[in-house]
């Protein structure tokens, strides 16, 4: 009987440590998931920050062309097909947003949570993670690219605009 107790105790103590180390373990990849998480925040305002900066910019140009005689019709198409990427990049800037904020909320709630959801919740919180890092990756580029197509855009306006005045001179 005594042999059965401390059997039962010996156990008892090392599942007790085992779940200990489990629940540590939960704990060390949700920190640095969290640290991973702020890291992708910084870079989701610097995003927002040139994402609302280029709308501004698409909207004074769109007023520019708007406000003058226009002969050539692949600028206002090209800037119809930026006003539809803005919207796109908005609608995915707001996406990972509210993916964010759930990562935010978990970590208030996770020592509540049982081992499977514990685990579950880190496991879609790094695929959660690697989407954003592709989004974020992809909604640079296109900001980039929609700055250096305004840039051509607005020599060829400014080219075309010297060669009317020329002409009607």
């Amino acid at each position: 009987m005594r042999t059965f107790r401390i059997l039962t105790t010996f156990l008892f103590a090392t599942l007790l440590l085992a779940c200990n180390n489990k629940n540590t373990d939960f704990e060390d990849k949700l920190a640095k998931l969290q640290k991973e998480n702020d890291s992708i925040a910084n870079v989701q305002n610097q995003i927002k920050q040139e994402h609302t900066a280029m709308m501004k910019q698409h909207e004074e140009f769109m007023e520019e062309i708007s406000s003058g005689n226009l002969s050539d019709s692949t600028l206002v198409r090209d800037m119809a097909q930026h006003e539809v990427m803005l919207k796109k990049q908005d609608a995915v800037i707001k996406a990972n947003d509210e993916l964010m904020q759930g990562h935010n909320q978990l970590k208030q709630d996770f020592a509540t949570l049982p081992e499977a959801e514990k685990e579950a919740q880190l496991k879609e919180m790094m695929d959660d993670h690697d989407r954003i890092m592709k989004d974020q990756d992809m909604l640079q580029k296109e900001i980039e690219q929609m700055k250096d197509e305004h840039s051509k855009m607005r020599e060829n306006l400014s080219t075309q605009n010297k060669n009317e005045a020329t002409t009607t001179s």
